[in-house]
């Protein structure tokens, strides 16, 4: 009975570890930035994101939360909540678009530097967490406008 319980464990703990390895292969990669301006006071920055997943098993993505910041300053939260789930294919590609918003706070900060500054690079981080086969998987995704 013991030896059952051990290859039992055995077996969970493998299914734990080629899932982990699975979801920490991965890959986000921005792709295109869009504006949406209809609302003035609430911009919205629609990023169009790769979802690379390297791995021979098919992945699930049903939702992605966090936050952002441009130059290093806090700018806003960025979401990616759709109706349904993105599917990812083993060896496969997916495309889907997270939504940046920028606070009201951050948006009067970066048009101040804006203006005091110049017409610089705009480097945005994005740090979140993804809902992937339901497991939480922290994302960094970094790149220049």
């Amino acid at each position: 009975m013991d030896t059952l319980i051990f290859i039992a464990l055995g077996f969970i703990i493998f299914l734990g570890a080629e899932k982990a390895t699975t979801l920490n292969n991965l890959r986000f990669v921005a792709q295109d930035v869009g504006f949406d301006f209809s609302n003035l006071l609430s911009p919205i920055v629609n990023l169009s994101v790769l979802v690379q997943n390297p791995t021979s098993g098919n992945l699930t993505l049903k939702s992605l939360a966090g936050s952002f910041s441009i130059n290093g300053t806090p700018s806003g939260n960025v979401s990616f909540f759709p109706a349904t789930p993105s599917y990812v294919a083993a060896n496969g590609v997916t495309g889907i678009t997270l939504q940046l918003r920028l606070s009201d706070v951050a948006l009067i900060n970066d048009v101040k530097n804006f203006f005091n500054n110049g017409a610089g690079a705009l480097v945005i981080n994005i740090n979140a967490t993804a809902n992937v086969n339901d497991v939480p998987l922290p994302v960094t995704l970094n790149f220049s406008a």
